[in-house]
């Protein structure tokens, strides 16, 4: 699938007819595991991507299913993603953003001991394969907290409900 989502985006700036015709294909086989065989028990990567796909004119919803893990350790880098796809979208709600926060802390938490011991998985190779390997990656838990915080920096505080444009401003 990430690997799909990578040539769809090359498309969409390339080859504009080629990236609908991928995209088409892709919504039509979207939960067909063939296309999850690296990202199986590693959906951070096209979970992070579904933003860019939107806004490539290629919006897929990924199936809930598929952006489950099973993998110790990856449910906060999870919850990461999907708070940065929400507070990316217009509209985002102090709740939103105070859960961002919140996450924001617990990974920063002892000087980032979440990233050196359970970094964001990023893919896996073949199930099927003889040898089971597992592509960890630091610098992305690192680069995810970093897209995270600048994009909970302009989500509403929870205490500044409404449209109130001192609060804001304050913010």
């Amino acid at each position: 699938m990430g690997i799909q989502i990578n040539v769809l985006l090359f498309l969409a700036k390339t080859d504009p007819m080629a990236a609908q015709a991928l995209c088409d294909a892709v919504r039509q086989h979207i939960d067909d595991d063939n296309l999850w065989v690296y990202y199986a028990q590693a959906p951070l990567l096209p979970a992070a991507r579904s933003n860019d796909l939107t806004n490539a004119g290629c919006a897929i919803d990924l199936p809930k299913s598929r952006l489950q893990t099973s993998v110790s350790g990856q449910d906060e880098w999870m919850q990461a993603v999907a708070l940065l796809m929400q507070l990316e979208k217009e509209g985002s709600s102090p709740a939103i953003g105070a859960e961002a926060r919140h996450l924001l802390e617990t990974i920063a938490a002892d000087d980032f001991s979440t990233v050196a011991q359970s970094p964001p998985l990023i893919y896996q190779n073949d199930a099927t394969g003889t040898v089971k390997r597992y592509y960890w990656s630091k610098n992305i838990g690192f680069a995810l907290w970093l897209r995270l915080y600048f994009a909970s920096l302009h989500a509403p505080s929870p205490a500044c409900a409404g449209s109130d444009a001192e609060c804001r401003a304050n913010e």
